[in-house]
């Protein structure tokens, strides 16, 4: 038994591409042959130069960082408070511990 889905479960990237032979029943002239060739190597270079560049650790590291900052300031740039509160809480908990542990020597 063959288990099919419906294309629409699948995204868009994922779709099958219609093929223009499959449109038409009429022969196809050189230059329009030549011209699907180009066109689906155009599709095929565009793929993988987004697929490049989501791969690039580089660029990945920057969108991560870039993440990181939204998350982490207001929309004016300036640090949202919880952030400064657990920063100044990380603080003050790492300076108890060394207080302690040098008072114990």
């Amino acid at each position: 038994m063959t288990v099919t889905t419906p294309d629409s479960v699948l995204p868009a990237s994922r779709q099958p591409m219609p093929s223009p032979s499959r449109q038409r029943q009429e022969p196809r002239t050189p230059a329009e042959m030549e011209q699907e060739l180009n066109d689906t190597t155009d599709r095929l270079a565009a793929r993988i130069d987004a697929l490049v560049d989501r791969a690039n650790p580089r660029r990945a590291a920057r969108r991560g960082v870039a993440a990181l900052r939204e998350n982490i300031t207001t929309a004016d740039g300036r640090p949202k408070p919880e952030v400064v509160g657990a920063a100044v809480g990380a603080l003050v908990g790492l300076a108890l511990l060394v207080w302690r542990a040098r008072r114990r020597r």
